[in-house]
């Protein structure tokens, strides 16, 4: 039985559905560890004042998971996508920066993988998940398909 509630946003939804092959069966089995562990099965949190609550989900390859806690039995996935550092329109960290209109952290600024819940405590923030779900309704996903009909 689960232990915690996760669910997607619009956009998250949307970006999990287009997923193919073993980066969707990696998605789903982080859906699952999330839904028995909660912050426990994601990887690390992102840094910055406004970003430290925001946990990654590692998906295998270049994809990533972006979830956040808007209780402590609740998981939000935010966004799901690729972390390409040079196609900066795909890559899913400059997307979720840009959605909250803050600056994206250089390398040198970066202080590798900190976990996601060292306390043991999920990083609840309500607020910051209602503010994401506004921010990130704007951004149109970007998939093969759409790229297709231009």
């Amino acid at each position: 039985m689960p232990k915690f509630e996760v669910w997607p946003t619009a956009v998250a939804d949307r970006q999990l559905r287009d997923l193919r092959g073993e980066t969707r069966k990696n998605a789903q089995k982080a859906m699952d560890r999330l839904e028995r562990r909660g912050c426990e099965a994601a990887d690390y949190h992102l840094e910055g004042d406004e970003v430290e609550r925001l946990c990654v989900v590692d998906l295998g390859r270049d994809w990533r998971m972006i979830v956040a806690f808007p209780e402590t039995d609740e998981v939000a996935v935010i966004l799901v996508g690729r972390h390409i550092e040079k196609r900066r329109q795909v890559d899913v960290y400059r997307r979720l920066y840009e959605s909250l209109g803050i600056d994206l952290p250089t390398i040198t600024e970066r202080q590798g993988h900190p976990p996601c819940c060292p306390t043991g405590e999920a990083p609840v923030d309500r607020n910051l998940v209602d503010t994401l779900i506004a921010s990130t309704q704007q951004l149109r996903p970007r998939t093969r398909s759409r790229r297709r009909r231009r």
